[in-house]
């Protein structure tokens, strides 16, 4: 080979030219396509962060919801012509443990939802307590209570699901009591229109 061929190859300063040998043995190909490709990847975990979740915050008929609010503002108003009051307990028969297979499933513990309600009206022999989760709809729950044989005592067995807060209402045809209980295993949560 000629001096001359070689020095063509050869840059002055000694160093191998960058464009010999195939693209993908460049760094700069990569370096362009790296900044896409953390989009794209960025992009499906988005996409599958969104679609396992699904929001249950927004109802479907939002609008019968809204026609039902003065019924609602009816029923509260009843409640304290009423002078209505409620206390309700829960009083675990075992201790709570937690899940095992997962720390994201919440646990449960078995007890008595034990409730002494005040009127100037007769209750009936059945009340029905609803607890709301703010946020995840399937744990939500209704109870039917039954009068035990003391004036305004009601209870049942009930397995309540371990959550941070519950958003409480006790509710007939006529009248209805809410409240928010945030420890159900550790306090007493007071009812009122």
């Amino acid at each position: 080979m000629s001096n001359a061929s070689l020095m063509s190859r050869q840059p002055s300063n000694g160093r191998a030219r960058m464009d010999d040998g195939p693209w993908y043995r460049q760094p700069w190909p990569w370096i362009v396509a790296a900044g896409p490709a953390t989009v794209v990847v960025a992009g499906l975990i988005t996409a599958w962060i969104a679609f396992s979740g699904a929001d249950a915050l927004v109802s479907d008929d939002y609008y019968k919801q809204g026609l039902a609010i003065n019924r609602t503002l009816a029923r509260e108003q009843r409640a304290q012509q009423l002078e209505m009051t409620a206390q309700v307990s829960f009083v675990p028969v075992r201790a709570p443990s937690p899940n095992p297979v997962t720390t994201n499933t919440l646990s449960s513990t078995d007890g008595v939802l034990r409730l002494h309600a005040n009127s100037r009206e007769p209750l009936p022999a059945v009340l029905e307590l609803r607890l709301a989760h703010p946020t995840r709809p399937a744990l939500d729950r209704s109870i039917l209570l039954q009068r035990t044989g003391e004036s305004g005592w009601y209870s049942a067995s009930f397995s309540l699901p371990l959550a941070t807060r519950w958003q409480v209402s006790l509710e007939s045809p006529g009248w209805r009591l809410r409240g928010s209980w945030n420890d159900p295993l550790a306090a007493e949560l007071r009812l009122v229109p």
